[in-house]
């Protein structure tokens, strides 16, 4: 391929990416954008007025200084003259105003329009785009430069739509004078501009290429700064260690942007210094002009301030283009994150299967699933049925694959192989919306808000948000009513401490939020990843009897539990191990198997120490377990 073409093709791309960027303007605020363009345009004849202007003045005074003293009508001419560049500059003064002020105003609505474009998109993308260091990349130039890229982009734009007009204005006077000093200024200052412009796509790359470290230098730097980490960072003496990391990150970050700018820089010199002829060469033609009698003094004005500003101006429009094209290199990221798609979030079309039961079953058919880019299955060939009403407890070593069941069912992965029905409808025909209104979810690695402790509730089901009992009797159930009464606003209290008014809650407690959010829901499913992980065994105790014995009628409960105390208060227990369902059935026909469960059963107990106090451990051990089925529930 040829450099012209190739030249040809990237004019091409620029122009196809500034295309979506005036629609973008245009839907931001057309009628702030459109008299942004106006003022622009406007300011773009002025200083050409001024000049011809000036050039004028010029003119009368050596007409006046020629006929002392002058007549009334030079004087005349002469005042008039002054009042006109008054205006102009007046105007100049007044339009520039005007630009900032609608500018600033537009420039935020166009930086909220892009972060929202930006996170709105972000929130609607599969989980499986947040397990990939590419999109990462993609979300932090896109993030990042949603911050500052359209104010950029927006002053640029403007700024081109002057310069262009000053310039076409410019050569307009050149050309009806000495169309030959045209070719000569544009080609001195388009090798310039070229330059220039090699190295904004030299900067593109080298910034893009930093979302890595950019993205190291923020997590070390909240690491050093935020809460969370605070503790540890002081007790294990982090602090010299973690510096010296962001420190090498940083100094690793200004060697690449070092080296390009001084490249920048021995390059852009060696040109100025060889155009630096061209202008005084011309000036010298244009004297030349006067001393034969072919300009007046005011046209000399004229043109040697067109000619001084025509390099400035071409220049000046070759640099903002410059950096505007380095804007729409950025903004191409932009609209390439915004261009992904879901495909399991996706919406999907209303079903034409028959209606899905109030109270539906579960079934895993044959099902199998990797993670993306990942060649072991996390769950090989699953299958099993849930009825409705069901306590359904999973168990299993960690890595075992209990957590990934979870997210299956609940629509945030779709399997690799196999199928998942609720009431023998594949939930991939479902959208995710309908799916999840079927279920309370409490996930293991669950959030706390730094809202206030009704809302951290309410979310559990927004559109029951304004229902004070439903939260209340979420709270009560989740054994939290206490908790938040002692809180200082009570429910209206923030669970944050960096806000002003807020607190922070212990493990357990935060739990507890966790687990009214999802009995708020009140779904025909609760499930839960390790519900009571941060509860005492007392808590954890009260917690299952009031959840097995108080649930609504034909409510299914799914829980995974590590603590075997709880496990045997299900109905059923499913056993996985490396991925696979190895057991399915209740307490004491698994123990009875003297399989995996009684294995792992035998062994928890054994670390509590038999024959210590029921209470202490949780367990009872006046069983002989995995030699005789336990006959009585804890």
């Amino acid at each position: 391929m040829s450099d012209h073409t190739s030249h040809l093709q990237r004019n091409f791309r620029y122009f196809a990416t500034l295309k979506p960027l005036l629609r973008l303007l245009w839907r931001t605020g057309p009628w702030p954008f459109a008299l942004l363009a106006l003022i622009a345009a406007i300011q773009g004849v002025i200083p050409l007025a001024i000049l011809y202007v000036t050039s004028v003045m010029v003119d009368t005074l050596v007409e006046a200084a020629a006929t002392a003293p002058p007549s009334a009508h030079v004087l005349e001419r002469f005042v008039m003259l002054i009042v006109t560049l008054a205006g102009l500059t007046l105007l100049t003064q007044i339009l520039g105003y005007l630009q900032r002020a609608i500018g600033q105003l537009h420039q935020l609505r166009l930086t909220h329009y892009i972060q929202t474009l930006v996170f709105e998109k972000a929130s609607s993308l599969d989980l499986a785009y947040f397990e990939d260091p590419v999109f990462f990349n993609q979300l932090q130039n896109a993030t990042q430069e949603a911050s500052y890229r359209p104010v950029g982009m927006l002053t640029q734009l403007i700024s081109v739509i002057t310069s262009f007009i000053q310039f076409g204005s410019l050569i307009t006077v050149l050309l009806f004078w000495q169309a030959w000093i045209v070719p000569i200024l544009f080609l001195a200052s388009l090798v310039s501009s070229r330059v220039a412009m090699r190295f904004s796509t030299t900067h593109y790359h080298v910034q893009t290429g930093q979302a890595l470290l950019r993205r190291r230098a923020s997590y070390l730097s909240m690491v050093l700064s935020d809460y969370t980490f605070a503790k540890e960072v002081r007790l294990f003496g982090l602090r010299d260690w973690l510096l010296t990391r962001y420190r090498n990150v940083l100094e690793t970050l200004y060697g690449q942007e070092r080296r390009v700018h001084l490249s920048e820089i021995r390059h852009q010199s060696a040109v100025e210094v060889t155009l630096a002829l061209v202008q005084p060469l011309l000036l010298g033609f244009t004297g030349f002009q006067v001393w034969q009698g072919a300009l007046t003094v005011g046209q000399f004005t004229l043109y040697t301030q067109t000619i001084s500003r025509f390099g400035g101006a071409l220049s000046q429009l070759m640099l903002q283009m410059t950096a505007l094209h380095e804007d729409n290199l950025f903004l191409g990221n932009l609209f390439r994150f915004l261009a992904l798609e879901p495909i399991v979030e996706a919406p999907r079309s209303p079903s034409l299967h028959h209606p899905i039961r109030p109270h539906p079953s579960i079934t895993f058919q044959n099902v199998s699933f990797r993670y993306p880019n990942t060649e072991r299955d996390i769950l090989h060939q699953v299958s099993f049925t849930i009825h409705p009403g069901e306590s359904v407890a999973v168990v299993g070593h960690n890595g075992a694959g209990k957590s990934t069941l979870v997210k299956l069912l609940t629509g945030l992965y779709e399997p690799t192989d196999g199928s998942i029905l609720l009431d023998g409808i594949d939930i991939r025909q479902l959208d995710r919306s309908v799916l999840r209104g079927y279920m309370s979810i409490v996930l293991q690695d669950f959030v706390v808000y730094a809202f206030s402790a009704y809302d951290n509730i309410a979310i559990g089901h927004l559109a029951e948000r304004e229902n004070q009992e439903r939260v209340r009797a979420a709270a009560r159930d989740s054994d939290l009513e206490t908790v938040i009464e002692a809180l200082p606003q009570r429910y209206e209290t923030i669970i944050a401490r960096f806000l002003d008014t807020g607190v922070e809650l212990s493990g357990g407690q935060r739990q507890s939020i966790a687990v009214a959010r999802a009995l708020m829901r009140q779904a025909p499913i609760l499930i839960m990843d390790e519900p009571s992980a941060a509860l005492d065994i007392y808590k954890e105790r009260a917690f299952f009897e009031q959840l097995l014995t108080r649930r609504p009628d034909l409510q299914t409960v799914i829980f995974i539990s590590h603590r075997f105390s709880t496990v045997r208060r299900a109905d059923r227990i499913l056993v996985l191990d490396n991925g696979a369902l190895v057991e399915n059935g209740t307490h004491e026909t698994l123990l009875d198997q003297r399989g995996r469960y009684a294995e792992m059963f035998q062994l928890q107990v054994e670390m509590y120490g038999i024959g210590q106090d029921q209470k202490t451990t949780g367990i009872d051990t006046d069983t002989p377990v995995a030699i005789a089925p336990c006959k009585e529930k804890v």
